[in-house]
């Protein structure tokens, strides 16, 4: 009857608030953003007002429109946050092209923020608005659209961040009072990048796949390509590719010694990676696809997620059936902050049981000559269920050397052929071996 209007559900009852575009046709409410007790959204009148922006106070027929352009030309709203108590979003007039704009509510608390590309209908397009604590991140165009760059406005004025600009910005999401973004960075390649709204601030994160390669004479920087950006709890979850094991779920507190691969929850052999991350209360679900049990819903507890350990230290050569110490050198941390314990894999198909807390160190004798390849890995203490990936391999080749000495104990030293004489000898083996 109404088409696609604005409704609003309470428990099990449906209500419709506005018939904005009357008929089956719909003005189809877009950008629905909370300011205070006020519903910010984009609808469209085509008979009378265009697209515009339009404001509700949650009642039936409570709807008020905030005319930008007059006429059926529209101003086409979009990219509508809350910041500063007002609506800020995208704008369009044909004096000034697509520009950035805030709104109080009211038809006198609506108007244009900044003009960043001055001129008769020359838009700076702003785009990807993100509120983070008293300043406003988004990007924008002052040189005609040929490039984009970060912008930050802090309630007085917009500037650009960094005078030489920032590289493409994507996926910009608020965590620990900064901006997080992926940018593709000649440099580095795709990887994620953070602010604080200060040229000084703003730059590189982590480069979770560093180096290069050559194609010719051409050299192009590895990406990780950082995608499904996620805040859950405390911390930031993403899926990344490191080079080494596919496209895998990422986790980081902020701090570039605590971010890390997770722990390998599942087989990303299809490439594909965790999608669709979606947090709640105390745990993240997302699904991905593998060719065991194909497209599958997954989940794992926020809390306790933990660290793997650096590689190990010790001799990285030896001899068979000789005690040998090894190390973690930490770096394990579970981002809760509680305890962990450690457990080392030999590679000979034993590992050590759950050390105590505060023991690094654990001892181990091979008895069969070969390489083995020694990790370690965390165990939290609060949540035991939670086990760290497997760190980095320290790489120890065991060879059998055995020695044995022998020397005469009793002998004769002269006699006479055809009598039978006695010879007594001892002998050790430096591995305690019996001798014949």
């Amino acid at each position: 009857t109404y088409g696609i209007e604005l409704w609003r559900v309470s428990g099990t009852t449906a209500t419709r608030l506005t018939d904005i575009e009357p008929g089956v046709g719909g003005s189809f409410p877009n950008y629905l953003t909370v300011v205070g007790s006020q519903l910010f959204f984009q609808a469209t009148n085509s008979a009378t007002y265009g697209t515009e922006l339009w404001v509700s106070d949650g009642t039936a027929d409570g709807e008020t429109l905030l005319e930008i352009v007059p006429s059926t030309w529209s101003s086409s709203p979009s990219d509508i946050v809350a910041f500063d108590g007002k609506a800020f979003f995208q704008a369009y007039t044909d004096d000034h092209g697509a520009e950035l704009w805030s709104s109080d509510g009211t038809e006198s608390g609506t108007a244009m923020v900044v003009d960043i590309a001055e001129g008769y209908n020359a838009s700076s397009d702003p785009m990807n608005l993100v509120p983070v604590g008293d300043q406003l991140f988004f990007t924008a165009s002052d040189d005609g659209g040929s490039s984009y760059d970060l912008w930050v406005y802090d309630g007085a004025e917009a500037r650009k961040v960094k005078a030489d600009g920032t590289p493409s910005v994507s996926q910009p999401i608020a965590f620990d009072g900064r901006l997080f973004f992926v940018a593709n960075d000649p440099d580095a390649g795709n990887e994620i990048w953070v602010s604080d709204g200060t040229d000084e601030g703003t730059g590189l994160f982590v480069d979770i796949y560093p180096g290069s390669t050559f194609v010719g004479e051409d050299e192009y920087p590895h990406s990780s390509n950082p995608a499904e950006l996620t805040v859950a709890g405390d911390f930031l979850f993403f899926n990344a590719d490191d080079g080494t094991n596919g496209p895998s779920l990422w986790v980081t507190d902020g701090t570039e010694a605590g971010t890390f691969m997770v722990a390998n929850l599942f087989d990303s052999t299809l490439g594909e990676g965790p999608k669709g991350l979606t947090a709640t209360t105390n745990r993240l679900f997302f699904q991905t696809e593998t060719e065991e049990l194909g497209r599958e819903v997954h989940s794992l507890p926020i809390a306790n997620v933990v660290k793997p350990p650096n590689a190990p230290t010790g001799e990285a050569s030896g001899s068979t059936e000789t005690a040998y110490t090894y190390s973690t050198t930490g770096g394990s941390l579970s981002l809760t902050g509680g305890d962990v314990k450690y457990r080392f894999n030999w590679g000979d198909g034993t590992s050590t049981d759950w050390l105590d807390v505060g023991v690094t160190s654990a001892e181990h004798t091979w008895n069969e000559a070969g390489t083995y390849e020694v990790t370690v890995e965390a165990l939290s203490v609060a949540t035991p269920s939670i086990i760290s990936n497997q760190s980095d391999a320290l790489s120890v080749l065991m060879s059998f050397t055995e020695t044995v000495d022998v020397s005469f104990t009793s002998a004769p030293e002269t006699g006479e052929i055809w009598v039978e004489y006695e010879f007594s000898i001892d002998g050790s083996s430096d591995y305690g071996h019996d001798l014949e």
